[in-house]
């Protein structure tokens, strides 16, 4: 049973693939229109792919669907509370890992 529980830890669960699309691309749109001025234009797809796939990968295995799914709700309401607060701290800390991880050349 103990080794059925490690085996489990830090695995990620996928999110259901309209999540996943949605995500993924707002993500994309949103690295292209705000991309680092470090970055040369031409390298901002290459590196928009790279930096949207870690923030999926990092998502998948640290946000549960269901709390990012109500962050996005609370983002879209305007809602400022704590849950807001706390559930958006697990979504930055993953932007955050990803972020340091875009070659700056």
């Amino acid at each position: 049973m103990a080794l059925l529980l490690l085996a489990a830890c830090g695995k990620k669960t996928e999110y259901p693939p309209e999540v996943q699309r949605a995500t993924y691309g707002s993500c994309l749109e949103g690295f292209k229109a705000k991309a680092p001025p470090a970055i040369a234009a031409s390298d901002v797809d290459a590196k928009a792919k790279g930096y949207c796939q870690c923030v999926m990968d990092g998502l998948q295995s640290k946000v549960p669907v269901k709390d990012f799914l109500r962050y996005d709700e609370l983002l879209a309401t305007n809602t400022n509370n704590a849950e807001r607060e706390r559930l958006g701290a697990q979504v930055m800390a993953v932007v955050d890992v990803c972020l340091k991880k875009i070659p700056r050349s």
